[in-house]
């Protein structure tokens, strides 16, 4: 089982932990990976193409989000959001509002 991410930039190479990882917000061909000590990493690779490195732990969210489901705090199923435990909030997609909901309601 994997349990480290490997994110290369220029210059340097950095092993971070799933568990270490809150959020992903993509940005076109960037993503940018918040990490629970609040720094924030940037990978010069798409949402999707990270995605694919991303354990079960992980929920897409929208078409610009994933989050770490155990930094989530609470989800708003009326206005669609979806609150972290470092105090972001994330919008969820109405697509995947149903989908999410059956997500965190097993999870709990």
């Amino acid at each position: 089982m994997q349990i480290h991410f490997r994110l290369s930039d220029f210059n340097t190479e950095t092993l971070t932990r799933f568990d270490d990882i809150v959020c992903l917000i993509g940005d076109g061909n960037y993503t940018q990976i918040w990490l629970c000590d609040g720094r924030c990493l940037i990978a010069s690779k798409t949402l999707e193409l990270l995605q694919q490195s991303l354990n079960t732990n992980f929920v897409r969210i929208h078409k610009r989000h994933i989050v770490n489901k155990a930094f989530v705090k609470q989800i708003e199923r009326k206005f669609g959001r979806l609150h972290l435990q470092d105090g972001r909030v994330l919008a969820v997609a109405r697509r995947r509002q149903h989908a999410i909901k059956l997500i965190f309601k097993q999870s709990i």
